[in-house]
């Protein structure tokens, strides 16, 4: 993947695994994770392997092939306690950000922005009206994902401003 080059394999592995973690732990986060929380994440996978940010859409199709199977080995291998689910996958996730450190500021960007979005719209998939669009207290607390080092967002400066 041209936008990840200066990374390893393993370093690589670790962004996309990053993604289904970030999923269970906001799915998680009210003590259960159900079935369309489960549902909307994998559809985000899908819709993000082809629509959104082109710099990320072969990076998302690498994570949506094994999305699915990542997600419910963690639902299944992770512990039932909700404090202690969330520790360990927070610093699971906090592996991310050393990696981000060596990618060029806009991926960079660019994959802590789609980690954060994801956040969101997980945490908004079950509850409110219709079931879809409530986030609870214990998913507001982990939406801007403590755990990595937020990155401000990218401005080319060889781009030159446009008056409106």
């Amino acid at each position: 993947m041209k936008y990840f080059e200066n990374i390893s394999a393993d370093e690589l592995q670790i962004l996309e695994n990053a993604v289904s973690q970030i999923a269970v732990l906001i799915a998680g986060a009210d003590g259960t994770i159900d079935k369309d929380e489960t549902d909307w994440a994998s559809k985000l996978m899908h819709i993000r392997s082809y629509s959104g940010d082109k710099s990320l859409q072969e990076f998302y199709e690498q994570v949506e092939a094994n999305f699915n199977i990542k997600f419910r080995d963690l639902v299944k291998n992770s512990s039932q306690n909700t404090a202690e689910r969330q520790a360990a996958l927070s610093e699971s996730i906090a592996q991310v950000n050393p990696i981000l450190a060596k990618l060029d500021a806009r991926t960079s960007y660019h994959v802590y922005h789609s980690y954060v979005t994801l956040a969101k719209s997980i945490a908004k998939a079950s509850g409110g009206i219709l079931g879809f669009g409530s986030v609870s207290g214990a998913e507001e607390k982990l939406l801007g994902l403590p755990m990595i080092t937020p990155i401000p967002p990218f401005v080319d400066e060889n781009e030159e401003e446009t008056e409106e």
